[in-house]
């Protein structure tokens, strides 16, 4: 993937959910009050890890220190 903002190549890589499913939450959203829930303010980008690990595919830019996320591509 080229980055969208210096347009080099991102490294492929991933944000790992172990003990509960990673989500994105709005700046002044509340987090969850337990791991078994999403916010209400936000969305699930990635599986809850019930049995297995799970994974959040994440491209990350070193020139620029970003990281871009897509939410479909979940594992």
């Amino acid at each position: 993937m080229i980055c969208p903002y210096c347009k080099k190549e991102m490294e492929e890589g991933f944000i790992p959910a172990i003990t509960m499913r990673n989500q994105w939450i709005k700046k002044d959203g509340k987090i969850p009050a337990t791991i078994f829930t999403t916010s209400k303010d936000g969305f699930a980008i990635s599986e809850f890890p019930l049995f297995t690990r799970k994974k959040t595919i994440a491209n990350y830019c070193s020139e620029c220190e970003t990281i871009i996320i897509s939410v479909k591509k979940n594992e």
